[in-house]
């Protein structure tokens, strides 16, 4: 394929290609244009470099300024940014994405110790090596089975079905329906019964 310098129309020093006259290179004032069917496709200025159409990296790509794209930005390789990176749209991996220290989404910084806890969490499964707070406001409305030890309860509860170890409260233990007790019962105060017994 070869090319001529033109002096018509165009400004002096324009690359065109022979069997494509519509290919050419476009010298202007600090700018180099790569033109295809007479529209420009790359532009290289003084501040930037420009694309129309997506950028195809086969190698590494390091930026150490800013770059922009309104267009796909796809490489075989390693894309390297030096500096703060933005995106003013979504961002979607097909891939695995990787962080070197941590993600930080609005004021939460997930590093990896976190990210791990977030990993070992399974559907139904609850897994807390600290106290588990739950504000006093709210109601569990249904439970499974639950094991444990002890029971204390402050103030006054109500249960329906209940089998377990001591059960123990500072007040009152009201229980509405039939109470039988499978083995000998030991009272330290007195015991009152409503009706006779």
């Amino acid at each position: 394929m070869a090319y001529n310098t033109s002096k018509g129309p165009r400004k002096f020093g324009d690359l065109i290609n022979e069997g494509d006259v519509d290919t050419h290179i476009d010298w202007d004032d600090d700018t180099i244009r790569l033109r295809t069917n007479n529209l420009t496709r790359v532009s290289v200025e003084n501040t930037q470099l420009s694309c129309s159409t997506g950028v195809h990296i086969v190698g590494n790509l390091t930026a150490k300024g800013s770059m922009s794209t309104s267009g796909s930005l796809s490489g075989s390789s390693t894309l390297h940014v030096v500096g703060a990176t933005s995106f003013g749209a979504a961002v979607a991996a097909t891939g695995s994405v990787t962080a070197g220290t941590s993600f930080i989404i609005g004021s939460a910084d997930l590093n990896e110790t976190d990210l791990e806890k977030l990993d070992g969490i399974t559907g139904g499964t609850v897994i807390a090596n600290k106290a588990v707070v739950v504000d006093g406001s709210k109601n569990i409305a249904t439970l499974g089975t639950v094991g444990c030890g002890a029971i204390t309860s402050t103030g006054a509860s109500t249960y329906g079905s209940l089998a377990g170890g001591a059960i123990s409260g500072s007040s009152t233990l009201h229980v509405v329906g039939a109470t039988s007790f499978g083995a000998a019962v030991a009272a330290t105060g007195s015991v009152t019964a409503g009706t006779a017994r």
